[in-house]
């Protein structure tokens, strides 16, 4: 994210919200619906935004995800429901959508804004979607631009540890604050602030490797760094760094990595820079045997090879979307799929609605992973519970 100054802030109403079934008979209704649906396969649309169990359209935005006693807790940060500007004939280009201090030409008022809220899905068959509630509001942060909310579950500790970014103003990133909670909704409760781990805070992930955490940012927000990225083993908490690093770099600046394991290879893929674009970003595939690395730049599987590079074109990106998750779905066959999910900013009349985009990624030989192309839906192989 890059920016200039602070925007004003736009009041949250706080809500905190009930699952939609009560949860005596939410598991064996889930356990049904799973049965169902595993049966025939999942379609995820790249077209319209899911609905809730109550019918509703998801709220979208940046997004984790956390797999835990056999469902998926979607973490999304809510940015509000204010108008997205189409910032394609700004001299910026469709990767500056995001104006601070907003002009009467691109009003946007939504992204550096202190409102910032993380509400919970959770699914078990990536079909039915229930609506937890807040996780994570305004009023239980110090206040802040929040960013990039990422989940783990410590199993040690049994406490779910939430990382972000809570900038005090739009071009000045200070540290990460942690939260934890007994319980995958939340709510979570602040227990540091301003921690720093490799560089000036920026975009990241967190993985879960054999009970030992790990940290990736990029360093775009470095003048001196912009094109690296720094992996940070975290200690057994989870909620600080340890000495043990590792960097590499990218082909241009970067940001929006996500960090997954398949087998034996570790994988890390970040886009170019999108402050809230329209049109998304590339996918560069970064390839390592251990999550310290040393990683291995595979090439980028994201942009669209078929027509000269527009700065004020959005589509010079296969998925038109920014990467947020990288899922692990098990399958029936003898693999794990792996389920790419962007957001496709600028998609609708509101920030919390644009699109998403969903893509079962392929692999190849020597830690390649193919080519993308648009699909205006995906279907992911059988389920298995």
């Amino acid at each position: 994210m890059m920016a200039s100054r602070r925007q004003p802030l736009i009041s949250c109403p706080r809500r905190r919200l009930t699952p939609s079934i009560p949860r005596n008979v939410a598991l064996p209704i889930a356990i049904a619906a799973w049965l169902m649906v595993s049966a025939v396969g999942v379609r995820l649309s790249n077209t319209a935004v899911p609905t809730d169990s109550t019918g509703r359209r998801l709220i979208t935005g940046e997004t984790d995800v956390v797999r835990h006693g056999g469902a998926w807790y979607f973490y999304v940060n809510s940015w509000g429901a204010c108008q997205p500007v189409d910032c394609c004939p700004s001299s910026g280009g469709c990767a500056s959508c995001c104006y601070v201090p907003p002009t009467n030409r691109f009003p946007d008022q939504c992204v550096f804004t202190n409102n910032h809220t993380v509400v919970v899905y959770r699914t078990v068959d990536l079909t039915r979607w229930d609506l937890l509630g807040e996780a994570l509001t305004p009023r239980d942060r110090p206040p802040g631009i929040e960013f990039r909310p990422h989940v783990v579950y410590n199993p040690a500790t049994m406490l779910f540890v939430m990382w972000f970014e809570n900038r005090p103003s739009a071009i000045v990133s200070q540290g990460y604050t942690i939260a934890t909670s007994t319980a995958p909704e939340g709510p979570f409760t602040v227990i540091k602030t301003n921690v720093a781990v490799a560089d000036v805070p920026g975009d990241f992930d967190l993985l879960v490797v054999n009970g030992t955490a790990y940290h990736v940012q990029t360093t775009t927000n470095d003048p001196k760094r912009p094109r690296d990225f720094v992996v940070t083993a975290l200690d057994d908490s989870f909620t600080a760094p340890t000495t043990t690093t590792a960097s590499f770099t990218a082909p241009l600046p970067a940001e929006g990595p996500v960090f997954f394991q398949r087998g034996s290879t570790f994988y890390i893929l970040a886009g170019t820079t999108c402050c809230a674009c329209r049109g998304g970003s590339s996918v560069y595939v970064f390839a390592a045997s251990s999550p310290l690395g040393p990683y291995e730049f595979i090439g980028d599987i994201g942009s669209n090879h078929t027509a000269a590079y527009d700065p004020h074109s959005p589509y010079n990106y296969i998925t038109r979307a920014q990467a947020s998750v990288v899922i692990s779905i098990p399958t029936s066959g003898p693999e794990t799929a792996f389920l790419w999910m962007g957001n496709q900013w600028v998609t609708s009349s509101r920030r919390d609605s644009d699109l998403l985009y969903w893509a079962v990624l392929g692999f190849g030989s020597n830690r390649s992973i193919q080519q993308l192309v648009w699909q205006d839906s995906v279907q992911l192989p059988t389920l298995v519970g």
